[in-house]
This record gives C-alpha cells, structure tokens and sequence, in this order.
C-alpha cells in the first residue's frame, strides 16, 4: 500500500532542513516510518520551471519521493490537456498506477484541490486539522466559500473518511456515507532530551509557543503580565491574523521571540518555570493543542484556561486548568511550588507514531 500525499508544506528534502512544525508535516513523517506503508510520494503541484529543475535533479529515497506536476498551458482554454500532461508526468516519476487501496491524503482545502485536479484513484482521506468553519481567523467574506468546498470535499465519491483532531469538526460533517476519524495531534518525544537535574531557576520565567492570532486569549495573557511585574514572559511564536501582541511590546517584562526553528524549541522550553495554554472560549477552540504536547514532554507545568470541555479527559489530568482569571494567577503559583505531573506514560500513547500506526490499523 502506498501513500499519495497532498498538502505539505515543501518538498521533502526542504522539510529535512526546515523542521516539522506542524500537524502535516509531521504526520507526513511518521507515515514514511510506518511498516505498513510501502512508499510514501509527495505531491506538489509546482510552475514549470520548478517541474523541470526538479525532473533534472530529483530527491529520493527508499521511503519517500517527491512528485511533482504543473499546468503547461492556460486552464481556461487547455484544462483536460493539461490534466493528462499532469497525470503522464507523475506516471513518470513514479513508473506505477495508483491502485484501490493506495491511500490519497488530502490536507485542508488545498491539498484536496490539488488532489481534485488530478482525481487520482485510490481511497481518499481529507484532514481538515481542527475546525475550519468556525475558525476566528477566517475572514467572513472567506465563510461561504469554505463552506462549500467542505460540502464537495464530504460528498466526493472516492472520499472514504473525513479525520479532524477536534470534536466540533467531525460533528460538522454529517453525511452518513463517509466515515467519520479523529486523528488527534500529537508529539516527537526524540526532540526534548530532559536533563537528569532540571536548571534551576533564579528568574521566573512564564511561557508561551504558538501561533500569535485570534485564537488567543489577550485579554487574560496581558492582564497577567501585568500581574506578575516580577516574572519574565517569553513569547515564542509569528503573529498571524492579529496584532494584539503589540500592546505587549513596552512592557519591560515581556520578551517576544517571534518565530523559532522547530529545533530551536526545546532548548528555550527548558527555560520556562511554567509554560501557558491560552485559547478564546469559541465553538471551534475544542482544539488538540501541540504545544501543549511539547510542554509536557520538555517537564514543564502546564496552566491553561478552560477552553474546552474535554481538556481534563484529553490530557489525563496532568493540565493545572483554570475557570476563571483568579483560578488561572493561582494556578501558576500553585504550579511553580508543586511537583511537575509525571506525563511519560501519556506521552509514549501520544507520539505522531502511534498516532499513525493506530490510524493505519483502524483502516486495515
């Protein structure tokens, strides 16, 4: 069984250097490292000269390869042309037919547009990561047209399951003739190397990794700032769709680190005394947050608001979770005078492995 994946966000060889950031690209990996995968061929549809650089220079190895394709002529006038020039190209590279079981992974939007284009046999997977119709950073001019790429995405007839990390999307969906899996993020464990004796602490440092958007819970993020003068606030993380973060720019115990490689990470993660989870309450913020994942497996205590109501159940009780703002100053104290909650035996069902291996076994 081979995997066709559409929706990475490079090449892989350009993955190799950059790091694995996210969902996609991790799960992208672990399905090259998955016995029960025979190959795994990266699909990008590219411009012409990227196509012919990359025909002239290809990257592959025993696990995966990438596959490239492009539009030759116009669209509007050559589209069924340039569909079979598409499919001979990466008959090309690859030498075989797709075949019935061969899984076709579509990532988001885009990466089943680009799956579309081509309509490649096999069983089809779309992953929409958490919910993408109740997002707050999409634009509301941007509402109905996700709403109706959804509906051809669920009723497309080679789809064969809808998979989401979170609750709210997969309640979404609902088309009884397509299957319905949630896929919950998760964490590579080999990236956080905990020393023996944790530094110790002279300064109190507070902290944060994510995505700077909507998402976030400011208001309570700056109120705490405020609170605890005394404590250092790193913020690691690219804003996105907000700029909120800009009011934390004069505060003198804020340090904004902006966006860090994913190797980079863990070593400023051992730096923290205690690391935040701060989402919106929002329909769609049921979401299964990796960075809360990358705390526990840097040892770090974990404070977050109530965003969801699975939280508690999600994480095995290892969260300090807090209702209220109150809640949340005195769950940082009681956090930085506590032992850290043991997560390793959460963590080892948790890793992007795992997550695969039991996805790809539900599926047999």
């Amino acid at each position: 069984m081979n995997l066709f994946y559409f929706g990475a966000d490079d090449s892989w060889e350009t993955l190799l250097k950059q790091g694995f950031h996210r969902r996609n690209t991790n799960l992208l990996k672990a399905f090259t490292r998955s016995n029960k995968i025979d190959k795994v061929y990266n699909l990008r549809r590219v411009t012409k000269n990227t196509l012919l650089n990359h025909l002239i220079n290809r990257y592959r190895n025993n696990s995966i390869e990438d596959v490239y394709y492009c539009s030759f002529l116009p669209d509007n006038w050559f589209k069924p042309l340039n569909i079979l020039l598409a499919k001979l190209i990466i008959f090309f590279q690859i030498g075989k037919k797709i075949q019935s079981n061969d899984i076709i992974w579509c990532y988001w939007p885009s990466g089943f547009l680009q799956a579309e284009y081509i309509n490649p046999g096999g069983r089809w997977f779309f992953d929409a990561d958490h919910n993408i119709v109740d997002d707050p950073n999409l634009e509301k001019d941007k509402y109905k047209e996700r709403i109706t790429i959804l509906q051809r995405i669920e009723s497309h007839p080679k789809m064969h399951a809808v998979i989401s990390s979170t609750r709210s999307m997969l309640k979404w969906f609902n088309n009884e003739s397509v299957n319905l899996i949630r896929l919950r993020n998760g964490v590579d464990t080999t990236r956080f190397n905990i020393p023996a004796n944790k530094v110790d602490h002279s300064t109190i440092i507070i902290g944060y990794c994510g995505t700077l958007s909507r998402w976030m819970n400011w208001e309570w993020l700056i109120q705490l700032v405020d609170d605890f003068p005394e404590y250092t606030f790193q913020i690691i993380g690219k804003a996105y769709k907000s700029e909120e973060y800009k009011k934390l720019l004069d505060k003198p115990n804020v340090a904004l680190l902006g966006f860090q490689p994913a190797d980079q990470i863990p070593q400023l993660m051992e730096n923290f005394s205690v690391a935040l989870g701060l989402y919106n309450n929002h329909p769609a913020m049921d979401v299964d947050s990796m960075k809360i994942y990358e705390y526990l497996a840097a040892g770090i205590p974990v404070v977050c608001n109530n965003y969801h109501s699975w939280l508690k159940e999600d994480f095995d009780d290892l969260l300090y979770i807090a209702d209220s703002y109150k809640e949340l100053k005195e769950n940082i104290l009681n956090a930085l005078n506590n032992t850290t909650p043991q997560a390793n035996n959460f963590l080892q069902q948790a890793t992007w492995q795992n997550r695969v291996e039991q996805f790809l076994t539900s599926i047999e």
